[in-house]
C-alpha cells in the first residue's frame, strides 16, 4: 500500500510499498519506495529503491523530494537497495539515506559520522531550508541537527547550548513566511529548551538557538 506520499512536480507521486510478508513481526522485510502515475494503478517500474533494517524492523517516517529530483529517505534502516542478502548486502545507510531520481543510491551523501545507531537514533522528521541545509529530527541527544548537502554535520546550527533539549523532538516545521521566516518550530515530549520552561512545543532560530519571544510556559498540551 502507499502508506506515505509527496507530490512530484510532474504530476507523480512518491510512496511506499512493502516488500515481504504483511505481518511483519520478524526483521525480514524490505520496504520500497514507488513513483505512482496520476493514472490509477500505473508506477514507474524502472524506480525502485528499497530500504532494509538487518536485525530490526523496517520503518519509514520521513520522504523528502530536493529541489533537484533526489529523495531523502528517513527511519530505522540499516541498508538501502539491499536484496535481504545478509549483514554485508546492499549499501550501508544508517537511517537516513538519498536517492537520485532513477532510484540508485547517492553516494555523494552519507551522515553516518552523525547518525550511526539504528536502534537509538531513529530519524522521525527531515526538512530542506532555502540554503539547501538539511535540518533532522533524530532519537536522541540533541534530537535536532542540521546536515550540509553531503551529510556532513553543520556547525554553524547548535540545540545542545545551555542544557539543550531535555526530551525527545517527534516533528518539526520550517517557517518560510513573515518576519518569523527561518525559523523552525519544533513539537515532542520536552520541556525545556536551553534552560527555558517551554512545555512540548518550542520554536528555535536558524542557528539552533531558542527564540524566547516563543514559549509555551502553561503546559497547554500539544500533539506529540
Amino acid at each position: 500500500p502507499l502508506n506515505s506520499s509527496v507530490p512530484f512536480p510532474i504530476g507523480t507521486t512518491l510512496g511506499l510499498s512493502y516488500i515481504g510478508p504483511e505481518n511483519i513481526t520478524t526483521p525480514i522485510a524490505n520496504i520500497g519506495l514507488v513513483r505512482q502515475a496520476p493514472t490509477v494503478g500505473t508506477m514507474n517500474v524502472g524506480f525502485h529503491p528499497r530500504i532494509y533494517y538487518y536485525g530490526g524492523n523496517t520503518i519509514v517516517y520521513a520522504i523528502v523530494e530536493q529541489p533537484d529530483g533526489k529523495i531523502l529517505v528517513g527511519g530505522q534502516f540499516t541498508q538501502v537497495n539491499s536484496d535481504q542478502g545478509g549483514a554485508s548486502a546492499g549499501v550501508s545507510r544508517i537511517n537516513i539515506a538519498r536517492f537520485n531520481k532513477d532510484g540508485s543510491v547517492d553516494t555523494t551523501f552519507n551522515a553516518s559520522g552523525v547518525i550511526s545507531n539504528a536502534s537509538t537514533q531513529a530519524v522521525y522528521d527531515i526538512k530542506l531550508t532555502p540554503a539547501g541545509k538539511i535540518l533532522v529530527v533524530y532519537a536522541s541527544s540533541p534530537y535536532v541537527i542540521q546536515l550540509n548537502s553531503d551529510g556532513t554535520s553543520d556547525g554553524t546550527f547548535n540545540v545542545n547550548i545551555n542544557g539543550g533539549l531535555n526530551s525527545v523532538v517527534s516533528k518539526m516545521e520550517l517557517l518560510t513566511v513573515g518576519s518569523n521566516a527561518g525559523k523552525i518550530v519544533i513539537i515532542g515530549q520536552f520541556t525545556s529548551v536551553q534552560g527555558n520552561t517551554t512545555y512540548n512545543v518550542a520554536r528555535l532560530n536558524s542557528d539552533g538557538s531558542i527564540d524566547s519571544t516563543f514559549l509555551n510556559t502553561n503546559n497547554y498540551q500539544t500533539p506529540t
